[in-house]
Parts: structure tokens; C-alpha cells; sequence
């Protein structure tokens, strides 16, 4: 299986309020248990802690925990910012 992470930098522009996004970084990792190698500008680390059948579990950060990642669905990390920031979208392939 291969675990996919989009990095998407985003943020509001203060004068005319309008929201702009981009990928900062796409990477793909061949799923296996431990840390991951830093994502994007912002050098985030996650960290695989367990390997299922058609799924993983990976950890977020100490806030949010870890979550469960299944094939064909999806899993969008949002980090804590009010006024731009990053945000990940994990997903995962046979």
C-alpha cells in the first residue's frame, strides 16, 4: 500500500478578505510502521503506528491523536489557524 499527503498552504488575503490555497507538497510513502520523513515547507512529521488490512492508523500530533486512513476514503488534517496556515489531505492506495 502507499499512503499519498497532500500539503496545502493557505490563507486571506486582510484587505480583500479572499481565501487563496495551494499545494505546497504531494509525497507518497510505502506504508510501514514508524515516522514518517518531513512533509512540506512546514516539515510536519507523522508517524504510522499501525498497519491494518486496507487501512492505517496514523499519528496527527498531540492535540488531535491519530486517525484511521481506508482505501478510497480520504482523511483531511486540519491544524488549528484563523488566519492561514497548512492543512493535509492523507490518502490510500493499493
Amino acid at each position: 500500500m502507499k499512503l499519498r499527503i497532500i500539503d496545502y498552504g493557505w490563507g486571506i488575503d486582510r484587505r480583500s478578505g479572499e481565501r487563496s490555497e495551494s499545494v505546497c507538497a504531494e509525497v507518497n510513502f510505502h506504508v510501514k510502521e514508524g515516522a514518517l520523513p518531513p512533509v512540506g515547507p512546514e516539515k510536519k512529521v507523522f508517524k504510522i503506528t499501525k498497519v491494518g488490512e486496507g487501512s492505517v492508523s496514523v499519528w496527527l500530533s498531540d492535540k488531535q491523536g491519530e486517525a484511521t486512513i481506508s482505501i478510497g476514503k480520504p482523511y483531511e488534517y486540519r491544524p488549528m489557524s484563523i488566519d492561514g496556515g497548512h492543512y493535509y489531505r492523507f490518502e490510500l492506495e493499493e
